[in-house]
């Protein structure tokens, strides 16, 4: 009778283990973007779940709105932007001091939006009596400044944070 080398099999089922669990992790964090968004105006695009609702929201340019009912606090991405000749945010305590008490910048990271100089914060504070987060994004083309801000109730800040990435991920800007 053939003897079955131990280590060998613990080891090619340990592999087949992580193998399958990174295949359900990856299939797990596939986000779909089945609407799309273009202001030809201000030369950008983006992609957005289905079922999300496109509306105009005071002076933002389109704002997209989940349609979860039952939340005291919206799940939303904004898009404003102002002439200016500002730079990009400096500093997490620059972003701090300006956004005062009323926000808690928790991170700012330089980044890149469709290969443009951008800015990345984490903020939270609460509204509606309810903890809540938002990712902000800045950049700058043309002498404009366009800032999009992704709001969650904090509690759900995990599901709506991938999703916001994989709206951001597909953003073009025309330059």
């Amino acid at each position: 009778m053939k003897k079955i080398n131990l280590p060998v099999m613990l080891i090619a089922v340990l592999y087949f283990c992580l193998l399958s669990a990174g295949i359900a992790a990856a299939q797990q964090s596939t986000v779909a973007l089945k609407n799309s968004y273009q202001n030809k105006e201000h030369g950008f695009s983006f992609s957005y779940p289905a079922g999300w609702l496109k509306v105009k929201v005071h002076d933002e340019l389109v704002s997209i709105l989940a349609t979860k009912t039952g939340i005291k606090f919206p799940i939303n991405m904004g898009v404003i932007y102002r002439t200016t000749d500002e730079p990009l945010p400096k500093s997490k305590g620059f972003l701090q001091e300006a956004y005062g008490d009323s926000l808690k910048v928790e991170s700012l990271i330089d980044m890149k939006i469709d290969g443009c100089n951008a800015k990345k914060a984490v903020v939270t504070m609460t509204r509606n009596g309810q903890k809540a987060k938002q990712l902000q994004y800045f950049y700058k083309i043309n002498g404009k400044m366009y800032f999009i801000s992704c709001d969650m109730p904090y509690g759900q800040s995990e599901k709506y944070t991938r999703i916001f990435e994989a709206i951001m991920k597909s953003y073009k800007i025309k330059k």
